[in-house]
């Protein structure tokens, strides 16, 4: 006899505790809502009631996926982003909540700029962040580069998915190279990125759902987990237009990251803000102060 979900429940419940998984039984109803096409009530409502044996089977692979220190979000092939659903797989980095303070960040600034201002994000990955960016400023033109080819994909099914693909250049290239070929780097504002940073060394004392599945290309930031901002920072100091920098920074990367602006640009502002647990998490770099920019701003008006 099929069991009842109530069974099913606790079973996959005791199998993913036994693997080492946070929150086992509320991760165990999320896999039954996704393998039964169920919702939260519904699961609550039908927990006596007997799972079909083709469905059983469904949620029982699901369940040995994730008991394998799976993510989460590659099992269920999605994950909840800013209050929408993108699609996920390990061709890019699962999103994480951390990662929305980004966004929240950025978009302060996306509201207040001009219309048609370039946006990009770099290093895009499933393309979340571009993507969150052009649904919530339709003013702006958002781009996002991304050098592995099966990131790129991925963040394309998104644009797809999430029906922007006609607003947004996704381009295949490294850092800021797409936008230089195409002649648009002195008009980029706004650049965001959400870089690899962490430390070579440390790649092994990842959890398993980090370093078993995750791309590589998109975790490893060097011997002192900085390269691709030092990379990056370089790049931005060419650009002419440039407002604001975002970046999402490790744990412990804030202070060096903030040096490097510094070191770029000596005048310049940065702002560090810590996440949820008090964790620096975003720096913030204006390359020029605000005050000079609105001043010379006031007398280019002039001088027209």
């Amino acid at each position: 006899m099929s069991p009842t979900l109530q069974r099913m429940l606790a079973h996959a419940a005791q199998v993913l505790r036994e693997a080492g998984v946070d929150s086992p039984e509320v991760e165990a109803r999320w896999l039954a809502e996704e393998a039964l096409r169920l919702s939260h009530a519904e699961v609550l409502a039908q927990r006596d009631e007997v799972v079909p044996g083709p469905l059983s089977a469904q949620f029982q692979s699901l369940v040995q996926r994730r008991a394998a220190r799976e993510p989460l979000a590659y099992v269920l092939g999605h994950a909840d982003f800013c209050g929408r659903r993108f699609l996920c797989d390990r061709r890019a980095l699962a999103p994480r909540p951390e990662t929305e303070l980004l966004v929240e960040a950025a978009g302060a600034t996306c509201r207040d700029i001009e219309p048609g201002a370039v946006v990009v994000d770099v290093g895009l990955g499933s393309g979340v962040i571009a993507l969150t960016l052009a649904l919530e400023h339709p003013h702006l033109a958002v781009w996002g580069t991304e050098i592995s080819p099966a990131a790129l994909q991925l963040a394309r099914a998104n644009a797809d998915f999430q029906r922007v693909a006609d607003r947004v250049r996704l381009e295949e290239g490294s850092l800021l190279q797409p936008l230089r070929e195409a002649g648009l780097a002195d008009e980029v504002a706004v650049v965001v990125s959400n870089p690899p940073y962490v430390r070579s060394g440390d790649l092994k004392t990842l959890q398993p759902e980090v370093r078993k599945w995750e791309p590589r290309l998109a975790l490893d930031g060097g011997p002192e987990g900085l390269d691709l901002y030092r990379a990056l920072l370089a790049e931005c100091a060419g650009l002419r237009g440039l407002q604001t920098i975002f970046l999402e920074v490790g744990y412990d990367t804030a202070e060096a990251v903030v040096a490097l602006a510094h070191e770029t640009w000596p005048t310049g502002e940065t702002q560090v803000r810590p996440d949820l647990a008090g964790i620096s998490r975003v720096v913030t770099i204006c390359p020029q102060p605000v005050a000079r920019r609105e001043a010379e701003a006031h007398v280019a008006v002039e001088a027209s």
